[in-house]
């Protein structure tokens, strides 16, 4: 008995995204993936330096951005991203309409990347969309990320600006190994260093329940109090943080960001966005 070989081919694997394992985010924003099989749109939206010309990129077959459509996109010029689009299915898509606090996707034509995988280069620039945890008591985000080895000195801003002790600032990696926290209006607090350089691609996710906030590097919790309290009252910002007076900018990358209204699997999520981007 002769079997054609071309009946008889390996299974491929089915698709199975971070949400759909750990379900139940508030928004989800990733430059490098698909998160879930229910998001059939696109990651990003881009604007080219060339003419200014916008276009949204998607996933591949093998489910992570669509380079070869964003580098034919862009050219040999500069892609800036417009829209960080939320797989949660929950719509908080974050925007930038004004051109020079658009984020960065593509260098000279080259694809940002951490860990061999595309990023978004944050130097001055930032994703604003409207409150959309003003009714949560709880929250926690992870992010994929790195701040550049030379930040400006004036940079007060974090990765994420709404998961807050008061109406200060808060989440705020810094280069030279310390992180700072906001505790009090407008007040900032070093709250530890974690082991490793800053500069270095690391996974950052932060709790904040009133009565249990805790951070954590890479998986492993590096400062944790039980008298704070918890306001989400601020528009949702990506890449700087906002005092109600000024803006302070994030420099540095990020890949991913993902924000739950409560204390989820930690292990589990750090454990898969570590496995996807080889992290620690």
């Amino acid at each position: 008995m002769i079997i054609n070989p071309y009946l008889v081919q390996p299974s491929i694997p089915a698709f199975t995204g971070l949400l759909d394992t750990y379900s139940g985010a508030s928004a989800a924003y990733s430059a490098a993936r698909r998160l879930a099989t229910s998001y059939t749109g696109s990651l990003i939206r881009v604007r080219r330096s060339s003419d200014n010309a916008e276009q949204d990129i998607g996933y591949n077959g093998s489910n992570v951005l669509d380079e070869a459509a964003l580098t034919t996109f862009v050219g040999a010029g500069n892609g800036f991203v417009t829209t960080w689009y939320d797989q949660s299915g929950n719509g908080n898509n974050e925007t930038q309409t004004t051109a020079i606090n658009q984020p960065r996707i593509v260098n000279s034509g080259t694809v940002e990347k951490m860990n061999s995988l595309p990023s978004i280069y944050f130097n001055t620039t930032y994703f604003i969309r409207a409150n959309f945890m003003s009714s949560a008591t709880s929250a926690t985000f992870f992010a994929f990320t790195a701040v550049d080895t030379d930040p400006p000195s004036w940079t007060n801003g974090g990765i994420l600006s709404t998961l807050k002790q008061s109406s200060g600032a808060n989440h705020v990696p810094y280069s030279d190994g310390v992180i700072y926290e906001a505790f009090g209006t407008n007040s900032r607090k070093t709250v530890g260093n974690p082991t490793n350089s800053l500069a270095t691609p690391y996974l950052y996710a932060v709790k904040s329940v009133t009565n249990d906030y805790k951070v954590f590097i890479n998986n492993s919790q590096f400062y944790s109090t039980n008298t704070n309290t918890v306001s989400f009252a601020h528009d949702i910002m990506i890449g700087s943080s906002d005092d109600g007076f000024n803006i302070y900018p994030y420099k540095g990358k990020i890949s991913e960001l993902i924000i739950y209204p409560s204390y989820p699997d930690k292990d589990g999520i750090s454990g898969n966005i570590n496995t996807n981007y080889s992290i620690y």
